[in-house]
């Protein structure tokens, strides 16, 4: 037996006069309003499951916020941002891992190694062997 996949309705909401417009291209006539947009979901959840006259819990919904382009692209440079952020964050524990393994193949003390690197001689400790922990203040 196979499980059976919900359904799956798209939400808009535009903001308007202190307002969410909200929207279901999905369900036509399925039209509502929130002041919060944490509050978008309930109310489009509410108007589906009315006009479909199906239980609120019986489908997903797919909200998503309409912005003026400006406000759109400013959004989209802050998540390619933040996740170019965390990819040069593992790149740079990946290679504080390797460079810490490397400086102490070559003889350095855990000491020396924290000083060439820029770190504490207990997280080069801790680079090199991950399951180590410290002894907490």
């Amino acid at each position: 037996m196979t499980a059976r996949r919900r359904r799956v309705y798209r939400v808009e909401c535009r903001r308007r006069a202190g307002w969410w417009a909200i929207s279901s291209p999905d369900v036509p006539g399925a039209l509502t309003q929130a002041r919060r947009l944490e509050h978008v979901e309930s109310q489009a959840r509410d108007a589906i499951a009315a006009l479909l006259d199906v239980t609120e819990d019986s489908f997903d919904l797919d909200v998503r916020p309409v912005l003026d382009k400006a406000l759109a692209t400013l959004v989209a440079d802050l998540r390619a941002a933040r996740n170019a952020a965390e990819q040069a964050q593992q790149h740079a524990a990946v290679t504080a891992s390797a460079s810490a393994r490397a400086l102490l193949a070559a003889g350095l003390t855990m000491r020396d190694a924290g000083a060439v690197l820029g770190l504490s001689h207990q997280r080069v400790a801790q680079l090199v062997d991950p399951t180590r922990r410290t002894a907490e203040a």
